[in-house]
């Protein structure tokens, strides 16, 4: 299974991120491994071949990666990404498109639970500002590698200190 420092993609590369509601098991991965390796095979911009590529972390996260300095993506190229998204969803009966749903570490383990769980823990101080969580709305592999994982404070969670 690659991680990012083994992708080598510029820093402005489009990031997109789907994260699971469960873990993935192994046979999971595979599954997903295996469509999306056949639909970046095809996965084209107005014709164009799209340079593209993939993660699986923590076996919650799928991250993919589009190089746009060569060719942009375009709304029906990342409408037949969803459209992927969606098939595999379906067949492994998981979550992967809902943003509120919120991963963090708890004693060096990820947990996810949906936002307003996540503000009841604010309140009974399970959580606080420097618990580490995962920003799933960066906008590319830069802001991946230094923005991913944060503390609460930083991110978009904030609000709900």
């Amino acid at each position: 299974m690659k991680n990012f420092t083994e992708i080598n993609y510029p820093n402005n590369s489009k990031i997109w991120i789907f994260s699971s509601s469960k873990p993935l098991n192994s046979n999971q991965t595979e599954i997903v491994s295996s469509r999306l390796n056949k639909f970046f095979k095809n996965w084209t911009s107005h014709g164009k071949k799209l340079k593209s590529d993939f993660m699986i972390l923590y076996n919650y996260f799928i991250i993919v990666l589009v190089d746009e300095n060569l060719f942009k993506t375009s709304g029906c190229s990342i409408d037949l990404l969803v459209k992927e998204i969606i098939k595999i969803e379906e067949k492994l009966n998981i979550e992967l498109m809902d943003k509120l749903n919120v991963k963090y570490f708890q004693n060096k383990k990820i947990i996810s639970v949906d936002v307003n769980t996540f503000k009841e823990l604010i309140k009974k101080n399970i959580i606080n500002h420097e618990t580490l969580v995962f920003n799933n709305i960066v906008n590319n592999f830069g802001e991946f590698k230094s923005k991913w994982k944060i503390p609460a404070k930083d991110s978009w969670l904030n609000r709900y200190f």
